[in-house]
C-alpha cells in the first residue's frame, strides 16, 4: 500500500503535472491521503503480534498524516502568495 501511495503521487506529479496546476495538485494528493488514510484506519494492514508491533501501524499513520500537513501547508503558502495575502 505504501509502494501504491508512492506510485500514485508520481503520477499525479509527473504525468499530470503539466495539465494541471499546482493547486489542483495539492487538491488531488489531499484528497488521495485522505482515502489512505482512511484505509489505514480500517483495514490495519500491519499484524500484531505483540505490542511492539504496534509500533509500524504507528509509524505508518504519523507518516500519512505529516504528508497531509504537508500537503495542506504547501497549499495555504502558494494560494497565500497567488492572491497577495503573504507579504514578502
Amino acid at each position: 500500500m505504501v509502494a501504491l501511495r508512492k506510485v500514485i503521487f508520481v503520477v499525479i506529479a509527473g504525468v499530470f503535472g503539466s495539465r494541471m496546476g499546482p493547486d489542483l495538485q495539492c487538491f488531488v494528493a489531499l484528497f488521495v491521503l485522505f482515502w489512505f488514510f482512511n484505509f489505514h484506519l480500517s483495514a490495519h494492514p500491519f499484524d500484531e503480534i505483540t505490542s511492539r508491533h504496534r509500533v509500524l501501524h504507528h509509524l505508518e499513520t504519523w507518516a500519512i498524516i505529516c504528508g497531509w500537513c504537508t500537503m495542506w501547508m504547501g497549499l495555504i503558502f502558494y494560494l497565500g502568495n497567488e492572491f497577495g495575502r503573504i507579504d514578502r
